[in-house]
Order: structure tokens, then C-alpha cells, then sequence
């Protein structure tokens, strides 16, 4: 089964391909550009993998949190790649993804994702569940034994009054395509799938 993971929740558009053979990703710096270059890009991606359309199964994208714009052009795509073709679909949080890029560390690694108005969404790369943090349960969560990554760490410091917070200053900044393939293909292979026609990424208000 060949997967295409599409993330396009940032400035940055990225893709990404797995399958039993191949597992790629390239990040594309797009300045938000992702309607007009997205279609050009995935051929230059399938090229590199020495594979065609045709030879797609699935697609994954991330929805959400992020650019909802950009998630739109995202799911825009997909759909319209899909349309007429009897392809499998499934949807995955923005951040399960960047928790799921560090599923294999020894170390305890915290995403937060800034989604405004105090709030932010959290999950981590033991349990891989997101939860909503504002200020009511902000204390629940045991910061100071997990290194963290995301644009929610200035809301916890600033707003929210959380010190001494370990920050893995390495850390990746979104989504890598080839992770939205891969946590996509195991999502679908486990007979996890969904309805193409319905789906709209995720908006938090």
C-alpha cells in the first residue's frame, strides 16, 4: 500500500510517501503558497520514488491545529486527486504527528500548539492523546518532566506562568510529510479510514 501524507498547516508544505518499500518526505517552503505549487510538487515527489499517480492507495493529511487556510488548500487537494478514484482516506492531528515523529526516544517529549485565546493543544509521544490546556487545567499536566516543542511554549511561560519549563531546542517545528504517510498507512492498515466527501479540517474557535 502506497500512502502520500500531505501536511499543509504552516507556511511550509509538507509531503511525504510510505509504503513496504519506499518511506520519503521533503519539506517545501511555499510562503503560503500551497494551491498553486502543491500539484508540482507531489510529481516531483512521486518522481523521486520512482513511482506515478497510479500508483497511490491512500492519502493522510493533517487536520489541525494550524493555518485553517492552509489546512483547506490541504484537504482541497486530496480531494480533488481523489475524485473518481476508489482511493482510502484518513485524517490526523497536526499534533499526534509531531509527538509521533518522536515515538521511538527514550525520552519524554511534550508538543504544545498555540490555538489562541489562552489555550493550547497538547499530546505527547507515550500516549498520543490531545488534550485542550487553558488556564483550569493547565496545573494537571507534570511540565517539568517532559521536553517540549511547539509554538505553545511562549503561552505557558508568559500567559500561563509556567518556569523552568525544558524546551528540546533541536526539536522539529511541524509535521514532516513522511510522518503524516507513515502514522497514516498504520491508521488504515489497522482499518481505520474515513469519508473524503465530508471531511473539513478541524477550526478551533
Amino acid at each position: 500500500m502506497v500512502v502520500i501524507g500531505v501536511d499543509s498547516s504552516t507556511r511550509n508544505l509538507n509531503l511525504g510517501i510510505y509504503s513496504e518499500k519506499v518511506s520519503i518526505g521533503r519539506k517545501f517552503d511555499t510562503f503560503r503558497a500551497h494551491v498553486e505549487k502543491i500539484d508540482y510538487y507531489l510529481e516531483e515527489l512521486l518522481k523521486d520514488a520512482g513511482m506515478e499517480i497510479t500508483d497511490i492507495d491512500a492519502f493522510c493529511v493533517t487536520n489541525g491545529p494550524g493555518s485553517y487556510s492552509g489546512l483547506r488548500v490541504g484537504s482541497a487537494f486530496v480531494k480533488g486527486m481523489m475524485f473518481e478514484r476508489e482511493l482510502d482516506f484518513i485524517s490526523i492531528s497536526t499534533v499526534y504527528v509531531m509527538a509521533f515523529h518522536y515515538r521511538e526516544s527514550n525520552e519524554k517529549i511534550g508538543v504544545v500548539y498555540d490555538i489562541k485565546h489562552d489555550r493550547l493543544v497538547f499530546a505527547d509521544n507515550r500516549e498520543f492523546k490531545e488534550i485542550i490546556i487553558d488556564e483550569d487545567n493547565v496545573g494537571e499536566i507534570s511540565w517539568d518532566s517532559y521536553k517540549l516543542i511547539g509554538n505553545g511554549i511562549k503561552l505557558l511561560e508568559e500567559n500561563f506562568g509556567i518556569e523552568g519549563l525544558n524546551i528540546l531546542r533541536d526539536g522539529i517545528l511541524e509535521p514532516g510529510g513522511e510522518d503524516v504517510a507513515y502514522a497514516g498507512y498504520l491508521a488504515i492498515k489497522s482499518g481505520q479510514k474515513e469519508d473524503i466527501v465530508h471531511f473539513e479540517p478541524r477550526y478551533f474557535k
